[in-house]
């Protein structure tokens, strides 16, 4: 797999592409995702120069958020089966909230449905297991 690795809290500028990175395995009550698209974001950078509150220090492999499919679970992991389409993101509750807005938002849009018939159908996804909102 491929990976960036931060080498040092000098800026972005520090990444380097890890073109043979080892594939994790997935642990219990864990999943592997494939990742299709990865953002690079404020809280990027402010990692890379060692100024996010909190942040690793290097060498660490980088990137918080991006979207994909789940590629292998791990033992105990229920509602997801290989091939789901996920979204991930480095802080659950602040993000998940802005996700779940976003989704009404574009089903209100694109489906010309009321607020609360896209909330209804958001439901109807969230009991069928093919909206997820959690943290693994």
């Amino acid at each position: 797999m491929r990976a960036l690795q931060q080498t040092s809290l000098n800026g972005p500028q520090d990444l380097r592409l890890i073109a043979d990175a080892p594939v994790p395995s997935p642990g219990p009550g864990e999943i592997l995702i494939r990742v299709t698209a990865a953002g690079v974001n404020f809280v990027d950078i402010s990692r890379a120069r060692g100024t996010f509150a909190g942040g690793p220090q290097p060498p660490y492999l980088a990137g918080i958020e991006g979207a994909g499919e789940v590629a292998a679970i791990g033992e105990g992991v229920t509602g997801l089966e290989s091939g789901a389409h996920v979204y991930l993101c480095g802080a659950k509750e602040p993000m998940s909230v802005d996700v779940e807005n976003t989704l009404l938002s574009i089903i209100r849009q694109e489906g010309n449905k009321s607020a609360a018939q896209a909330e209804s159908y958001l439901d109807e996804l969230k009991e069928a297991g093919r909206f997820v909102k959690d943290v693994y």
